[in-house]
């Protein structure tokens, strides 16, 4: 996945799903859980329950809520996984 897909899915979490995010760190409350599939060689490996991701220059480093941390280069990370109820947008046709 590349940085700025990756960035923009992230941050539509925090527009829809209560994430947050301060500088280049997206905070994600239990309440949210995010799973990240990474990509290992032929396996697909999943990082659940996400707390924290920084988007950093060359790769993203993910933490957990069972304190892991993972280094990953972007290339490895072959999708996200959000679980739960999101709000999504209200789109009305503006009538009431």
């Amino acid at each position: 996945m590349k940085a700025d897909i990756l960035q923009s899915v992230l941050a539509e979490q925090v527009e829809r799903a209560g994430a947050e995010k301060k500088g280049d760190c997206f905070h994600f409350p239990a309440e949210l859980p995010i799973t990240f599939y990474v990509s290992m060689g032929r396996e697909l490996v999943q990082i659940a329950k996400v707390r924290h991701a920084w988007v950093r220059k060359e790769l993203v480093v993910v933490e957990t809520h069972k304190d892991e941390t993972f280094y990953l280069p972007y290339d490895l990370v072959e999708g996200i996984k959000v679980e739960g109820k999101q709000e999504s947008p209200k789109k009305t046709a503006g009538f009431r």
